[in-house]
This record gives C-alpha cells, structure tokens and sequence, in this order.
C-alpha cells in the first residue's frame, strides 16, 4: 500500500495573515503508534519559540518551547505524548 509523503507548509508557501511567522507539519507515519500527526508552531518573540502537535487518531498532544539564550546555546523544553517532561540544553555551531 502506497503511504502518503510527508508535508511541510511553510510560512514562505503561504504569504497570508493566517500562517504569518508560523510553521505547520503534518507528518502521515502510520508506523508510528500515534499516526498522523499535525505539528504547529510560532516565534512568540526573536528568541522564543513554542510548538505544539497533535496525535489525529488519538487526540494526544506534546509540547515544546526553545529560548534562544546566546547565538549558539539554546534551552529546550518538552512535553511528549507519553507525558514525558524532558528539560535539555542544546549548542549547535553554524559555520
């Protein structure tokens, strides 16, 4: 059976007020035990960024928000659809 691609609507796709400064997946893995899965997210503000997704089968949702603290170390917040909370430090180099 033939799996539909993955999505990716992009605020660059769609220039109106509806999508300004948003980014939304919507990922159809039907391997995974949540399926279809709808994924949203914004800057609130320069360096903070808050997502949420959406299980479709299920109504399950996680959540997360990164603080951009420095050019290169960020904090990550998360809350998954198990209810895990995961508290984690991320530092990345763009060169």
């Amino acid at each position: 059976m033939m799996q539909a691609p993955n999505l990716v609507v992009d605020r660059f796709l769609f220039p109106s007020h509806k999508f300004h400064n948003s980014d939304i997946l919507i990922d159809n893995d039907n391997g995974r035990e949540y399926g279809t899965t709808i994924t949203g997210g914004k800057y609130l503000t320069n360096n903070v960024y808050v997502e949420v997704s959406t299980a479709l089968a299920t109504g399950e949702t996680a959540t997360s928000v990164e603080i951009d603290l420095t050019r290169n170390l960020s904090l990550v917040t998360r809350r998954t659809m198990d209810n895990d909370n995961n508290l984690s430090v991320r530092w990345f180099w763009d060169y």
